[in-house]
């Protein structure tokens, strides 16, 4: 997600690189879409790993 980040930010304008321009841009906030998606994924498991057991449930939801 940093990258495709990062990226976004050195994008050159519609006026130097005409339509490549938005749809470079619309190919990173893909990318950061599908990278935000599998951090989201991850994160669930981490917290119940770390959980008080009586507390699991609580903590995952």
């Amino acid at each position: 997600m940093g990258l495709s980040t990062f990226v976004v930010g050195f994008l050159p304008g519609y006026a130097s690189i005409g339509i490549a321009s938005p749809a470079l841009f619309i190919a990173m906030r893909l990318l950061q879409g599908l990278a935000l998606g599998s951090e989201y994924g991850s994160a669930p498991p981490y917290l119940a790993e770390h959980a008080p057991i009586d507390r699991r449930g609580v903590y995952t939801s």
